[in-house]
Parts: C-alpha cells; sequence; structure tokens
C-alpha cells in the first residue's frame, strides 16, 4: 500500500469512528428532529390539494430519509451509509426531474 492510500485510511477511519458523547447527544436530537420533520411532511403528502404538492412532499419525505440514514451512518461509524445516502438523493434528484419534464410536456398520451 502507497502512503497516501495508507494517509486516506487513516483519515477515513478517524472521521468514521463513533463520535464522542456531546457530539453522539446532538446527533440523535438532529435524527430525532429530521423524524418529526418527515412525520409533518407525510400529512403533507396525504392531504396534499394537488398532485404536484404530493410529490414535492414525497420529494422531501425522500430527502429526510437521506438526511437520517446519513445521520445515523456518521454517528454509528458505518461509512458505507454516506454511499447510500449519496445514491438515494440522486436517485430522488432524477424522479423529481422526470416528473417536472412530465407536467411542462405531457405525459404522452
Amino acid at each position: 500500500m502507497t502512503e497516501s492510500m495508507a494517509a486516506m485510511a487513516v483519515l477515513a477511519e478517524a472521521a468514521f469512528s463513533p463520535p464522542a458523547e456531546p457530539v453522539r447527544t446532538a446527533g440523535v436530537i438532529c435524527l430525532v428532529l429530521v423524524m418529526l420533520a418527515g412525520a409533518v411532511t407525510a400529512v403533507r403528502v396525504v392531504q396534499g390539494p394537488t398532485l404536484a404538492d404530493r410529490v414535492v412532499g414525497l420529494d422531501l419525505l425522500g430527502t429526510l430519509v437521506a438526511a437520517g440514514v446519513l445521520g445515523y451512518g456518521l454517528l454509528t461509524g458505518q461509512p458505507l451509509l454516506v454511499w447510500v445516502a449519496l445514491v438515494l438523493a440522486l436517485l430522488l434528484f432524477l424522479g423529481t426531474v422526470a416528473f417536472s419534464y412530465a407536467l411542462l410536456h405531457g405525459t404522452g398520451q
């Protein structure tokens, strides 16, 4: 293993080690707030008066799930979950773009 790869491995190990207790407590509080925002967003998805409101609500709900996965990964020191959150956010973005395109150009019927 080269020196640069060894240095990157050491940095990754330090970055994803479980945090100290005050940081862990703050992270848990943030995750609870993300869950609360998800509950409020779910109500908006159910009660949305238009299809666009529901799609935006679902997009926000998915983004909150990605934020929750990211926060959990950082709290537990699992770097793989950071990649999972990144891929989920990318898929959500592509879904929103596809919906916007269908809304502007019609469904092709």
